[in-house]
């Protein structure tokens, strides 16, 4: 894999991330922490204020699992992409293949180029793995 096209990915990965983060995940963060300060407030028990502080970060949490779950089956889906390169440049290699290096050479000049697609198409995928994230978070 290219290193400039993992490069690429990870950057644009890193870009929603923090875009999510900034719009969706930082206002809940801030709701959750107020919640949990009230949790303290008054006589409560401290059953009561367990069961409150329990209950605050649960919004949270299922935001988190959005995320998560999201760039997860985007990871997967390189993942796939890449091993499947891997298994289609396999099939080529016989035994006389494997004794030309120029040949062997050009298989794996394949392989990146395969994989560097994988990588380039995953690049597409992120504005959409975005709004859907977003729109999940909205639901919330």
């Amino acid at each position: 894999m290219a290193a400039a096209d993992q490069a690429k990915f990870q950057d644009g990965v890193e870009k929603v991330i923090n875009a999510v983060d900034q719009k969706y995940l930082r206002p809940i963060q801030r709701k959750t922490y107020l919640c949990m300060a009230k949790c303290f407030e008054g006589n409560s028990s401290r059953q009561e204020t367990e069961n409150c502080t329990t209950r605050c970060p649960a919004e949270l949490q299922q935001a988190q699992h959005v995320l998560q779950s999201e760039l997860q089956t985007l990871q997967n889906r390189v993942q796939r992409c890449a091993a499947q390169c891997q298994e289609d440049i396999q099939n080529l290699v016989t035994p006389s293949t494997q004794g030309d290096s120029r040949q062997m050479a050009k298989l794996q000049e394949n392989l990146n180029k395969c994989v560097s697609g994988c990588m380039n198409d995953s690049c597409k995928q992120l504005k959409p793995v975005q709004n859907r994230i977003e729109q999940k978070l909205k639901q919330i």
